[in-house]
This record gives structure tokens, C-alpha cells and sequence, in this order.
């Protein structure tokens, strides 16, 4: 499809590689314990970790609410535990639920309102870094750089990007109302139907000068995010790009949040002769 897009002849083009981050694992081994001449004692590790079972066994006994005691939460909590006490921003835990909607995402297809989401570094706050076009969320009107308060009435104060994640992502024909502060300062609840969300990733379009012509020597192609679709749609937009005879090529990845490693690599070499 055919879109046009107002930009000024001085744009500067700009080439950008975006990598993808994995996640980190570890894992916890028995010690056996022992001692040597000029070394502490180190105790065996049911010892250093008996206390957990403990303090799991009085919270089931004895909190308030003992329904919210199971040993899945416990579990997840020990392990996130485990790693905030590290301090390290680069190290996180990725639960079986977000490691599913990663996959999710780079494969293209998923259900939710449409849209990435990013935590602000200063405030802490969860905010949109784009909805995809044509998605349920660009649709009720949501923008780049809204900051998400609260997702069905419950506040996101504290949430990590995973929560955020999980408490809006949903099934297809559900709702779920985002209370959102707009770049402008205004704040509104915004009801969004879930949908399935099929996105193309790859947007090749016209570029008009300042006077609204079209500049017939550039070609302009956007690309939203590297999934398993960006290889093919970037192979297509290239291709017009060569039949339609342009001269330049601007090539957008403003507001791109990244995604898969083998897109990204496989884009990158559309444009160079090896190496």
C-alpha cells in the first residue's frame, strides 16, 4: 500500500543496527561442604537454604491470605528475589510466560492491544514506545510516548515491563481499559478490544517535499520491528525500490524496538557484500 509520508529534503539518513539481547541463565548446585586447612567452613547447602522451606511453610500456615501461597508464586518470587538482590539492571529473569511472547512477537502473530511498551529509565514509568499501524491501540487512539498509570483500574507503580506485558496482553474479543497520560499532559482511560495482530513490519511509501510533490528519486521505507516477516517484506520493498528506479533510499527505524537477532542480521546484509 501506497502511503505518503511529509518529509523535509535536508533529512539525513541515518543506518542503524539493532541487536537483540538474550536472556541469561543460571543455575543453583549442591555444595557438599567442607573445610581446609586456611579456608572457612562452607556450609552445606540445605543448611543455606533449608530457612526458605521454613519461612514458605509459615506463610501457609499463617498469612492472611493463604490462597495467594503457592508454590508457583513462591518459586517465581524466590527466583526474582535472587536476582534483584544482584543489583544488575542487565540481569534478568524471564519467565516461561514472557519467554513465550517473545517468541510470539518475532514470529509476528500475536493477541493483544498492538503495541511495544518500554520503561522509562528515570521515572520507572511503563510507557508506549509505538503502536503498530492499524492495530487495536493506535485505533482507540493511543501514541508514542504515553505513559501507562494503570491497566483495569490496578496501578503499574513498580511494575517491570514483564507485568505491564502480561496484564495487558489478552485473548482476541476481550477488553482492557489502559489509564494513560498523553504527551501533552492529559490524561484519559482508554478501552481497547484485544485483537489478533498480524502486522506487516515493512512500509514502503512515497516522500513529498515541504510543498506536498512527490520527490520522484527517493524511495522511503519504514521498518516497525525485525520479525520472521521483515525478511520477506524488506526482499519486496527492495525490489520496488529497484524496479521503480530511485536514485536514494531513506530507510526508517525511528521508534523500532528491535526484535529478532537472525531478521536484524539477515535485513543488514540486504545491504552489504559480506563481512
Amino acid at each position: 500500500m501506497w502511503n505518503t509520508v511529509k518529509l523535509s529534503l535536508g533529512l539525513t539518513f541515518v543506518a542503524l543496527i539493532v541487536a537483540f539481547g538474550g536472556a541469561l541463565g543460571f543455575a543453583l548446585g549442591e555444595n557438599d561442604g567442607g573445610s581446609s586447612a586456611g579456608s572457612a567452613t562452607v556450609p552445606n547447602s540445605s543448611t543455606q537454604f533449608g530457612i526458605l522451606d521454613e519461612i514458605a511453610d509459615i506463610l501457609k500456615d499463617d498469612f492472611v491470605n493463604p490462597a495467594a501461597v503457592t508454590d508457583e508464586a513462591l518459586q517465581q518470587g524466590s527466583i526474582q528475589g535472587i536476582i534483584d538482590e544482584l543489583g544488575d539492571p542487565h540481569t534478568v529473569y524471564i519467565t516461561p510466560e514472557s519467554y513465550q511472547s517473545g517468541f510470539d512477537l518475532i514470529g509476528g502473530t500475536f493477541e493483544g492491544i498492538g503495541a511495544t511498551v518500554d520503561q522509562d529509565s528515570l521515572t520507572g514509568e511503563i510507557v508506549i514506545v509505538t503502536p503498530f499501524r492499524g492495530s487495536p491501540a493506535e485505533e482507540a487512539g493511543i501514541r508514542p510516548g504515553d505513559a501507562i498509570l494503570a491497566v483495569d483500574g490496578e496501578s503499574t507503580e513498580g511494575w517491570s515491563v514483564q507485568d505491564a506485558v502480561s496484564q495487558i496482553r489478552g485473548p482476541d474479543g476481550s477488553t482492557v481499559t489502559l489509564t494513560v497520560r498523553h504527551t501533552d499532559r492529559e490524561t484519559e482511560d482508554v478501552a481497547i478490544v484485544r485483537g489478533t495482530i498480524v502486522f506487516p513490519t515493512v512500509f514502503f511509501e512515497e516522500v513529498l517535499d515541504e510543498n506536498g510533490e512527490v520527490v520522484p528519486e527517493l524511495a522511503y521505507i519504514e521498518i516497525q520491528q525485525f520479525t520472521e516477516r521483515t525478511i520477506d517484506g524488506m526482499r519486496e520493498a527492495l525490489k520496488e525500490v529497484e524496479e521503480g528506479g530511485y536514485s536514494g533510499l531513506i530507510l526508517d527505524l525511528r521508534l523500532n524496538p528491535g526484535g529478532g537477532l537472525d531478521a536484524t542480521v539477515q535485513v543488514t546484509s540486504m545491504f552489504l557484500d559480506g563481512g
